[in-house]
């Protein structure tokens, strides 16, 4: 952490320089959680914490699940419900991290 202290005439400290990171830190309490979405609004958090598969990838993701119950995906629709089980995947990830901030925030807000 690199500070600088501004002083008056009289050298009495009245001001301190920061580097950004640190700024950044000091500004924004949850900057060094690795998992915090920065920039993003409650209501964008709220929505992500919601967010689902769209309707029809969530029909087709059905249709493939039971045809590879029973043994008879062909090839092209392995690859598809590979890359739907991947999206799925990614939005559960998405939503857990959107629900962890939104937990952190409301602690700092009840510790404030």
């Amino acid at each position: 952490m690199s500070v600088q202290y501004l002083t008056n005439e009289n050298g009495q400290r009245v001001g301190v320089m920061l580097d950004i990171t640190t700024y950044q830190q000091l500004t924004h309490p949850l900057a060094g959680d690795p998992e915090c979405l920065l920039n993003i609004s409650s209501a964008e958090l709220h929505a992500f914490a919601n967010i689902e598969l769209a309707l029809n990838s969530q029909q087709t993701l059905n249709t493939l699940l039971g045809k590879n119950n029973q043994a008879q995906l062909t090839e092209a629709e392995t690859q598809t419900l590979d890359q739907l089980l991947e999206q799925v995947d990614q939005l559960t990830l998405l939503k857990a991290r959107a629900q962890y901030i939104l937990h952190r925030l409301q602690e700092l807000e009840t510790a404030a």
